[in-house]
């Protein structure tokens, strides 16, 4: 779980041009699949605390 935290906050803390680089890099769709599989771990786990209150 930390791992993922520091991850994300590394990946926040790139610039524009270091992103577009790594979006080169990776390929679009791997880059797009992550954000989305980042998305919809934080809904899911948004939808599972108001489930629990």
């Amino acid at each position: 779980m930390w791992g993922l935290i520091i991850l994300a906050k590394v990946f926040l803390s790139l610039h524009a041009n270091q992103t577009l680089i790594l979006v080169g890099i990776t390929g679009r769709q791997d880059t797009k699949n992550l954000v989305s599989a980042l998305m919809h771990s934080k809904r899911s786990t948004r939808g599972s605390l108001e489930k629990r209150v």
